[in-house]
């Protein structure tokens, strides 16, 4: 029974995502195309529409975990779709435009391996992080991709685990 209902659940929450696949959100707060989405993320019960300035856009505050899971995946397909010319990175809890990162580091802290993913300002904008030694297969795939796809933005290898662009232009605050 409580399968039923979760699944009644998630099914119901697909109806909050706007029937336009290019569009991420549609309600009377927000009006949002996936042109402005760098990535999506998934914490619990809340799916975040993240920025290209690597800012929160808006945030599906769902039912359940299997609610949200549903909505992210619907929400990840969806930007896949829409940006089908760029290369879109997905893990199981995060996908992400990568023509909008210009480095990537990797870095042990307080027992948990983090994995921090910058913009061309050099600010960090996606993290992801777990056990340690757990994100070292994530960063080379995608050291290797940024290596690949992207010379336009000279990447240099700064150390072992820290990869970033030549043309980052850092702002002075």
């Amino acid at each position: 029974m409580v399968t039923k209902n979760t699944e009644n659940n998630a099914n119901n929450a697909l109806n909050i995502i706007p029937e336009s696949a290019s569009t991420a959100v549609d309600n009377d707060e927000k009006y949002l195309s996936f042109a402005l989405v760098l990535a999506i993320t998934i914490m619990d019960n809340l799916v975040k529409l993240i920025g290209t300035d690597g800012f929160v856009l808006y945030t599906y505050t769902l039912q359940d975990t299997a609610t949200a899971r549903a909505v992210f995946n619907e929400l990840a397909r969806r930007l896949k779709n829409f940006s089908c010319q760029e290369e879109i990175y997905t893990t199981d809890a995060l996908t992400f435009r990568m023509k909008y990162i210009y480095g990537v580091t990797l870095f042990e802290h307080d027992g948990k391996s983090i994995l921090s993913l910058f913009d061309k300002k050099g600010y960090p904008v996606l993290s992801e992080s777990g056990e340690p030694g757990s994100l070292a297969d994530m960063y080379n795939e995608i050291k290797a991709r940024l290596h690949g796809g992207y010379a336009s933005k000279k990447f240099l290898q700064l150390h072992e685990n820290c990869l970033l662009s030549a043309r980052v232009t850092p702002s002075v605050e």
